[in-house]
């Protein structure tokens, strides 16, 4: 279902600018709302409760239900919008998003955000669009040069961040591409590792096969019965890639499965394929989700609770991993907030004109130069205390520090420091008078070194599928480049 004007993504697909003309609110919904708040949503002139008397609008509607008997509002809507049991959100109908036990907050959630849309305020993107980005991240990858892009991207986020929060003591990259240098461990990059290739290509191929080819869309309501085998001739895989099914077996959860011969319709509603003309309801349900936009009756973390859905194949972590994250970790003072300072920095990307968070904005993440942008706040003292740790402790592999994550939503978690530590965490900026942090950030690489043995650094390498030849070099010897406050060099610390 299409609506509005439509627009090029930076990955050359359409995005549709999303209006709504009317809002109906089905009567189990209708109920959660207090009078005041049933006389503020008549006042906008675009609510129109089912127990009301009128017809029906000529344009782009949506809809919103608490249970299962508003469900045929599904029917009558462009979108309709769950803000009850999730029990009760039965069968895949439509464009169907699942606010739920969002209750009478999630009602004016959607209400807000249809009267934004007619300020040019939503873009939406179509199943095709999400495929669409899936290639385009796989050729990101193949371009010369990709490496030396992200790192650069990085130094800036750098230099931005503690240009605007002075309780920054350093920052350092992390993740791809920061394990991308030579096997010296200077700092010519050696290209794109085959691992990420391998991973992007084939969930590109898999997103592309989900979606049914235009010749068979059209008999998606027809009674013919289709094996897996005769839709796998035809282009389309039932089953998951092994990429895929992992992000819901590492939770314990069932991927959907095929179960013998269908109707293009019980596989579709199986969620086993879908059709690129469908509006993709992720890209409403992180909008409606984002807590720095909309209140929240409970926080949703868009990995685990997302696999209960069943109302798209291409789940938002499956998506959102195929970009490149731009991942920092921020070391600051002793005295600071470290899970407040992360809610700040996250309100501050959530402004930034090209940053944005995991699952905040997908009309810009579809198509970008890069993913998202994590930031991992530590503070000084827990930082160098795990790190210090590591070369007398058997089990450094998983030694953590305590990390406030800008993720959606801002997250505390246990940072595995003795992991990402050992493949890839580069100094970006040290603001520190001399450079005392960066200093004796080298200083514990020196005695790691000194306590674990190359063999080991491989073993726990090739466990974590990380192959890049210069790991143990830059493990030894720490960073090969640093800069100060200001962004400039302060040369070669490698070999020192």
């Amino acid at each position: 279902m299409s609506c509005g004007l439509m627009l090029v993504s930076a990955s050359g697909g359409m995005l549709r600018q999303f209006v709504v003309s009317e809002v109906i609110v089905g009567q189990s919904a209708w109920s959660l709302l207090s009078s005041g708040e049933q006389e503020a949503a008549l006042g906008t002139g675009m609510v129109r409760p089912t127990l009301a008397v009128g017809g029906s609008s000529n344009g782009t509607t949506v809809a919103v239900g608490a249970d299962s008997s508003d469900l045929d509002l599904r029917r009558e809507a462009t979108v309709y919008f769950h803000v009850g049991l999730l029990a009760d959100l039965v069968g895949k109908v439509g464009v169907t998003v699942p606010l739920f036990e969002q209750w009478g907050v999630g009602v004016t959630n959607v209400i807000r955000w249809a009267q934004n849309t007619r300020l040019g305020a939503q873009l939406v993107a179509s199943h095709a669009d999400v495929v669409d980005h899936a290639r385009h991240a796989a050729e990101q990858y193949r371009q010369v040069g990709r490496v030396e892009r992200l790192q650069s991207t990085a130094e800036v986020v750098a230099v931005e961040l503690t240009a605007a929060f002075p309780q920054i003591r350093g920052v350092l990259g992390t993740g791809f591409p920061w394990y991308c240098t030579d096997s010296l461990g200077g700092s010519r990059p050696e290209g794109v590792p085959a691992s990420i290739e391998v991973y992007t290509t084939t969930q590109a191929e898999f997103f592309e096969r989900k979606l049914l080819p235009a010749g068979l869309a059209v008999e998606i309501g027809g009674d013919q019965e289709r094996s897996e085998a005769e839709l796998v001739d035809l282009g389309v895989t039932l089953g998951q890639s092994s990429f895929n099914a992992y992000e819901y077996e590492r939770w314990g959860v069932q991927p959907p499965t095929p179960r013998g011969s269908r109707t293009l319709h019980e596989h579709f509603a199986e969620n086993l394929l879908d059709r690129g003309d469908r509006d993709w309801p992720c890209h409403f349900c992180t909008t409606l989700h984002n807590s720095s936009k909309f209140p929240q009756r409970w926080e949703r973390d868009f990995m685990k609770s997302c696999l209960q859905c069943n109302q798209t194949p291409f789940i938002p972590r499956a998506v959102g991993v195929l970009s490149s994250d731009i991942d920092v970790v921020v070391v600051v003072e002793d005295t600071v907030d470290a899970a407040a300072m992360a809610a700040e920095v996250a309100g501050w990307i959530d402004v930034h004109p090209t940053y944005f968070r995991h699952d905040t904005d997908w009309a810009l993440q579809l198509g970008a130069p890069h993913g998202p942008l994590d930031v991992f706040v530590v503070r000084r003292c827990d930082f160098f205390d795990a790190l210090a740790a590591m070369p007398e402790d058997p089990q450094w592999s998983s030694i953590t520090v305590r990390a406030s994550v800008t993720w959606l939503p801002v997250t505390t978690l246990d940072y595995e420091i003795g992991k990402y530590f050992l493949l890839c965490m580069e100094p970006l900026i040290d603001v520190e008078p001399t450079q005392p942090l960066f200093s004796e950030l080298l200083e514990i690489r020196r005695s790691y070194a000194a306590a674990v043995s190359a063999d080991e650094v491989f073993r726990f390498t090739n466990r974590t599928q990380r192959t890049c030849a210069s790991l143990l070099a830059m493990s030894l010897y720490g960073a090969s480049s640093v800069n100060d406050s200001r962004g400039g060099p302060l040369g070669d610390c490698s070999r020192r």
